[in-house]
C-alpha cells in the first residue's frame, strides 16, 4: 500500500515535515510541489508513507505548523515486491 498525503500552505517548509517525520519515527519520501488550484497557485509538500496509519499520524502532527488547515491524502493499493515477484516466476533469494 502507498499513501500520499499532500499538504500545501504559504508558510510550509518541506525540511519541517521531514522534521516531523523524524520526531514520530516515521518513513518517508517528502517532495517539494507546486499547485494550480483556481488559478492561483499553492506552494506545498507531497509525501508518501506506506501505510494509512502512518499518513493520519503526520496529518495529526502536521495540524500544528503554521498555515496548515487541510490536506489531501491519497491510499493507493497496487502490487509492489522484488521484480522477480511481480513480473515472474520468484527467484529472489528469501
Amino acid at each position: 500500500m502507498s499513501v500520499t498525503l499532500s499538504l500545501s500552505s504559504s508558510s510550509l517548509a518541506c525540511s519541517d515535515v521531514v522534521t516531523l517525520l523524524r520526531q514520530l519515527g516515521l518513513s518517508g519520501d517528502v517532495t517539494a510541489n507546486r499547485t494550480v488550484v483556481a488559478g492561483k497557485e499553492e506552494h506545498g509538500c507531497r509525501t508518501v508513507l506506506s501505510s494509512k496509519q502512518d499518513a493520519k499520524t503526520l496529518w495529526t502532527a502536521a495540524q500544528k505548523l503554521p498555515g496548515i488547515t487541510c490536506g489531501h491524502v491519497a491510499v493507493q493499493q497496487y502490487e509492489s515486491g522484488c521484480v522477480f515477484d511481480v513480473f515472474g516466476n520468484s527467484n529472489c533469494p528469501g
